[in-house]
């Protein structure tokens, strides 16, 4: 995608829908975590910094400016487990380049192309301009 958003206001876009991503019913078990230990720990909303692991990593003539990843639990019931998202923004000086990826497997496939549709309308919405490019 490309935006017009600063690097700043990209990362918020990407917390905001991440946070609203995390379902009511997670947030319930979230809760009721603090009173009993019967609450799978992986209820939690979770950020993180994701980790170039290829070994040609340190040859990429073109890091990104900023990457964040997040691991939102998917709603109790629903086969539960986490959908994880990567941002990855770079600074192009006139405009900002985002790439959105989303590691899945086949039990979470749905629920990660819903994130990844989600997380498009929040930046059209954060930004009308907004140039979307591949799929």
């Amino acid at each position: 995608m490309r935006t017009t958003l600063t690097v700043a206001q990209a990362a918020d876009v990407f917390q905001q829908s991440a946070n609203s991503m995390f379902s009511g019913a997670a947030k319930f078990a979230a809760g009721l975590r603090r009173f009993t230990s019967q609450v799978p720990s992986g209820q939690k909303l979770e950020f993180f910094t994701p980790r170039d692991e290829s070994p040609f990593g340190s040859l990429d003539q073109d890091k990104e400016d900023f990457s964040v990843g997040a691991s939102i639990p998917k709603a109790v019931g629903s086969g539960g487990g986490n959908v994880v998202v990567h941002l990855y923004v770079w600074d192009r000086k006139d405009h900002r380049e985002i790439r959105l990826r989303a590691p899945s497997s086949i039990g979470s496939a749905v629920a990660t192309r819903k994130a990844l549709e989600t997380l498009v309308q929040a930046y059209q919405s954060a930004d009308p301009r907004l140039e979307v490019h591949g799929a």
